[in-house]
């Protein structure tokens, strides 16, 4: 593998920065990113199993320099959830549990199985922008000052939003 010169991340798909763009807000991919650089367990939601996968990846590439040793599941098998979360999710000992990053449809997190083992997880909802963190959850966040700055460079380079005909209700 080769290293990417200092100046830039990875390389990654643009699609996957899209995605990711288009599905979080800025804040919220900076609270993402600082629950992975913190390595905490963060659950990816959403309908679409493509999204999954590009914010996933999107994610890996935002952590540069930084890599991401542990468990990463971008799409989770509909046929795993119950193993995964009966051997992954619930732990016994708080000690005995490790970061992940896992990616499950919203069919699979509305599962009782899914959803009866989420303690301490990060649950991020990609249709909905919104972040899902437990009081449980040791979480410390970026300066807001580097918040600020890094969603302004970040606006200057989102997609315009789609326009809606004029003809539709």
């Amino acid at each position: 593998m080769r290293i990417p010169p200092s100046y830039c991340l990875p390389y990654v798909d643009r699609l996957c920065f899209d995605c990711l763009f288009t599905s979080l807000s800025p804040r919220n991919i900076a609270k993402v990113v600082a629950a992975a650089l913190q390595e905490h367990r963060i659950l990816l939601v959403s309908e679409q199993a493509d999204s999954l996968t590009l914010c996933a990846e999107a994610i890996l590439s935002l952590l540069y320099p930084f890599r991401w040793f542990h468990p990463f599941v971008p799409i989770l098998p509909l046929s795993v959830t119950e193993t995964i979360s009966v051997r992954f999710l619930e732990c016994p000992h708080p000690q005995a549990e490790f970061p992940y990053i896992f990616g499950v449809t919203a069919k699979q997190f509305r599962r009782d199985e899914c959803q009866s083992s989420l303690e301490g997880v990060l649950i991020v909802q990609l249709d909905y922008d919104k972040l899902v963190i437990p009081e449980s959850l040791d979480l410390h966040f970026f300066n807001p000052r580097f918040v600020r700055r890094f969603e302004k460079r970040v606006q200057r380079h989102l997609p315009p939003p789609p326009r809606v005909p004029a003809n539709l209700p």
